[in-house]
């Protein structure tokens, strides 16, 4: 909430499980594949034991019992029912573009929260190739298309997202975020045009 969360009262993902914000996050269901994915990086950076520890904090600091879909904790928070959420940012262009959703993409601020010890958790949606692909040679030629330039700018104006490539970064990503909440332009997706090469392996 822009008005009952102060910018930089939260920066970490560590932060989330702060006796500060009992009683005021709201989260998609834990089975939902973005907060496993989230509780899979919370893992890989401290271990099960200080993760459990999270989730026990986090758990204790809901407003309500998890449900509905990212868009509905945004929305949740606009009616005042609980202060902050997790969620994925395409959701908010998407609420932008909605006449009854602007007001609870208004209501709140984009935070690109960090691990304590670095590094910002990033879902990403990928593609691999098996050993036993019946087409390898066309498989090779879509996964080079689809991270080449064109596809990728494609990809970030069509689902809201950010591309692999900083330079195809759709222009609407820009009126999500304030400058410096924006991921960094050095931000790298280490070997993407390489992808292809993985295949088989």
């Amino acid at each position: 909430s822009k008005d009952r969360v102060g910018d930089g009262e939260v920066t970490t993902y560590e932060d989330l499980a702060s006796d500060n914000w009992k009683g005021r996050i709201c989260i998609r269901s834990g089975t939902n594949a973005y907060n496993l994915a989230l509780t899979s990086a919370v893992i890989a950076h401290h271990g099960e034991g200080i993760a459990k520890e999270w989730l026990e904090g986090v758990k204790a600091n809901l407003a309500r019992k998890p449900s509905g879909n990212d868009r509905a904790q945004v929305k949740a928070i606009h009616a005042g029912e609980c202060d902050i959420s997790i969620g994925n940012t395409y959701y908010m262009k998407k609420m932008l573009e909605n006449d009854e959703q602007v007001a609870w993409a208004d209501s709140v601020r984009i935070v690109f929260p960090t691990f304590s010890n670095g590094g910002t958790h990033v879902n990403l949606s990928g593609m691999a190739m098996t050993k036993a692909a019946p087409n390898k040679e066309n498989a090779i030629k879509l996964m080079e298309w689809l991270t080449g330039d064109q596809a990728q700018a494609i990809y970030a104006a069509k689902a809201k997202a950010f591309s692999g490539y900083h330079h195809c970064q759709a222009s609407h990503q820009a009126k999500l975020t304030r400058p410096d909440r924006r991921p960094s332009p050095n931000w790298h997706w280490p070997h993407l045009d390489r992808l292809a090469g993985l295949s088989g392996q």
